[in-house]
């Protein structure tokens, strides 16, 4: 009888043992899993960072967006701006929001997977698509339904962010 009882209570001691090693293993990988999101951010962050530095010191590339700004500024449409754009602009226009839609595609993709929180998706990513939606659709087909190059999700996204743009801005 003595070592019955002995054997349930190491039996209990063994039960209590694996409920805090569960305990302590699924606190771990909340703690990964949100150093992940942190790492991730940051990395996009640093990429962003970089790319406007590199961007920075490319004079041509300087002068384009100049340009861009200031014809944007005076009330011209994404649409007119190519006749105020040389062949070699145009073709650097399409190639930067070819590249812009992709990007931002991937970012998307690693949002509704779990891996960018969804205040920076809101804060930093919805409000920069926002901006760049129009030139992207003037600028490239990638946004022109299924089997155009980007995937149907990612245009639908698109498409709320432009929605809800829009009927926000409506007086």
């Amino acid at each position: 009888m003595g070592s019955d009882l002995l054997n349930k209570w190491l039996t209990l001691g063994a039960n209590i043992g694996v409920l805090i090693g569960l305990a302590l293993l699924i606190l771990e990988i909340n703690q990964n899993n949100e150093l992940m999101l942190a790492q991730m951010e940051q990395s996009r962050s640093m990429s962003l960072v970089d790319f406007r530095r590199q961007s920075a010191m490319d004079a041509e590339f300087s002068e384009l967006m100049a340009k861009l700004f200031e014809l944007r500024d005076s009330g011209i449409s994404f649409q007119e701006m190519d006749e105020h754009l040389t062949p070699g602009e145009i073709q650097q226009l399409n190639t930067l929001a070819t590249a812009d839609i992709y990007d931002m595609e991937n970012v998307f993709a690693q949002y509704e997977r779990g891996l960018i929180s969804d205040e920076y998706w809101q804060e930093r990513m919805v409000p920069a698509i926002r901006v760049r939606a129009e030139m992207w659709k003037t600028r490239t087909s990638l946004l022109d339904g299924a089997g155009v190059g980007t995937r149907q999700t990612f245009q639908d996204e698109v498409e709320r962010i432009m929605r809800i743009s829009s009927a926000t801005e409506d007086p």
